[in-house]
C-alpha cells in the first residue's frame, strides 16, 4: 500500500559549513528522532533536503531502511567538524566586502551576516560576549567612508563602543537612509514628469551631436584622418580653405579663425592649428580674398622643399635642402618643425626654443663643436629625441 507522505517545509543542506548545525538541529528534532516515520520514509525526506555536494555524500547508498543510519552516520562525520566551522564563521567575519558607497542595502546586509555568524558561534557556547573590541574593530572598517565619519562622530567620552552600540548604530543609518531614498526617489519621479518635453528635447538634441571628418566624410575627427594627416601642410591649408573650415580648430564652419576661441599653435602661437603651421610662411586667415589665398598657398608650398641662407664666405645666397618633420613632445603630441639638411655634419642640433616647446629635459653635457673655418663652440646640454 502506498503511503504519500505528509509536506513539511524543511531546511535544505547543501555542504557549506556553516549551515550544517542549523540543519541538523532541525532536522533532527523533526524527522530524525520522530518515532512515527520508518526509516525509508526519513531516508526520503532526508534525500529531498540535500542540494549540492551534500547530496553526493550519500547519493551511492540506496533508499533501504538499513542505509538511513549508514546516511545519516556518514553526513553527521563529514560535516560535523566543530574546528572547520568555527574557522568558517570567523573568516566570513573578516572577509565581509568592503562598502564603497554609502548604502542602506549594503549596510543591512553586514549588519544581518554579522548577527548570523554570531549567533552561530554562541550556539557552539563560544564566548562571543567578549569580543567586542574585535569584531567593532573589524565591522567598522568595512564602513564607506562617509558612514565611518558618522560613526566617530556619535561617540562621546572615552569609553570604548559596545557590538550592540554599533550595530543600532548602522541600524539607526539604514532608517535614515530607507527614508531619504523613498523621498528622494518620489520628487525624482515627480520632477521628470513634470518636465518631460524638456527631457525630450534635451535627448533629441544630444543624439544629434555626431563627429564627421571634413576631409573624408568619415566618423571620425579630422585630427585622427589618416588621410588627411598624410597630406603636405600646404596641401592640408587648401583643402580646409576649400571646405571654409576654420583653420585654428578645424572643427567648425560658423566663424573664421580670427574669431576662433580654441588653443592657437603650439609651434608660434598664431591664430592656426598646430597642424597647418609652416616655419618659413604664417597661414593667412580664412576671410582673405581668393587671389591672396592663391598666391600665400604657392609660397607655402615652396618652403616645403627649400630654404634660402647667406653664405659666409662668398656673401652670396645658397638654397639649402630642408624637410618638414615631426617630433613627439612629453606627452607624444606630435610637433612639427622645419629641418635644415646637411649631409656633411657629424652631430644633429636642436633650437632651445623648440627643445623648450617639447618639454624633454635635457641632460647636462661638456661638448665643444668646430665648425668651417675654425670656428668653435661649446654645448652644455643634450636631449634624446625621435623624429
Amino acid at each position: 500500500m502506498h503511503i504519500r507522505l505528509p509536506k513539511l517545509n524543511l531546511p535544505t543542506f547543501s555542504g557549506s559549513y556553516d549551515e550544517w548545525f542549523p540543519f541538523h538541529d532541525n532536522f533532527n528534532s523533526v524527522i530524525h528522532t520522530n518515532v512515527s516515520l520508518n526509516n525509508v520514509q526519513k531516508f526520503q525526506y532526508l534525500k529531498a533536503s540535500l542540494t549540492g555536494n551534500a547530496g553526493n555524500v550519500i547519493s551511492a547508498l540506496e533508499m533501504t531502511n538499513g542505509n538511513y543510519a549508514v546516511a545519516w552516520t556518514l553526513l553527521c562525520e563529514r560535516y560535523d567538524n566543530k574546528r572547520v566551522i568555527v574557522e568558517n564563521h570567523v573568516k566570513a567575519l573578516v572577509d565581509m566586502p568592503h562598502i564603497i558607497k554609502e548604502n542602506a542595502k549594503e549596510l543591512r546586509k553586514l549588519a544581518d551576516d554579522a548577527s548570523k555568524h554570531l549567533h552561530a558561534l554562541q550556539a557552539m557556547k563560544y564566548p562571543t560576549v567578549h569580543w567586542d573590541d574585535l569584531l567593532v574593530y573589524i565591522l567598522k572598517s568595512k564602513l564607506d567612508k562617509v558612514t565611518l565619519r558618522e560613526w566617530k562622530a556619535s561617540l562621546t567620552g572615552t569609553e570604548r563602543p559596545t557590538l550592540k552600540q554599533f550595530l543600532d548604530f548602522v541600524a539607526h543609518q539604514c532608517q535614515t537612509l530607507e527614508a531619504t531614498d523613498r523621498s528622494g526617489g518620489n520628487n525624482t519621479k515627480n520632477i521628470g514628469a513634470k518636465h518631460q518635453p524638456s527631457d525630450k528635447r534635451q535627448s533629441s538634441c544630444a543624439a544629434t551631436v555626431k563627429i564627421n571628418c571634413y576631409y573624408c566624410k568619415g566618423n571620425h575627427s579630422i585630427y585622427n584622418c589618416k588621410d588627411f594627416l598624410a597630406l603636405s601642410v600646404s596641401r592640408r591649408i587648401s583643402e580646409i580653405r576649400s571646405r571654409k573650415v576654420c583653420l585654428n580648430c578645424l572643427r567648425a564652419t560658423s566663424h573664421t579663425s580670427a574669431k576662433c576661441t580654441s588653443e592657437q599653435c603650439k609651434v608660434c602661437h598664431q591664430k592656426h592649428n598646430t597642424l597647418l603651421h609652416l616655419e618659413s610662411a604664417l597661414v593667412e586667415t580664412a576671410d582673405k580674398n581668393a587671389s591672396k589665398s592663391e598666391d600665400s598657398k604657392s609660397v607655402s608650398a615652396s618652403s616645403t622643399v627649400a630654404t634660402y641662407s647667406s653664405d659666409p664666405i662668398t656673401n652670396e645666397n645658397v638654397l639649402s635642402s630642408t624637410a618638414l618633420i615631426y617630433v613627439p613632445d612629453s606627452e607624444g603630441t606630435l610637433m612639427p618643425c622645419r629641418a635644415l639638411l646637411d649631409c656633411g655634419s657629424q652631430a644633429n642640433f636642436i633650437s632651445s626654443k623648440f627643445l623648450s616647446m617639447l618639454k624633454i629635459n635635457p641632460r647636462r653635457v661638456n661638448m665643444s663643436i668646430s665648425g668651417v673655418g675654425g670656428t668653435a663652440t661649446t654645448s652644455t646640454r643634450a636631449a634624446r629625441i625621435r623624429v
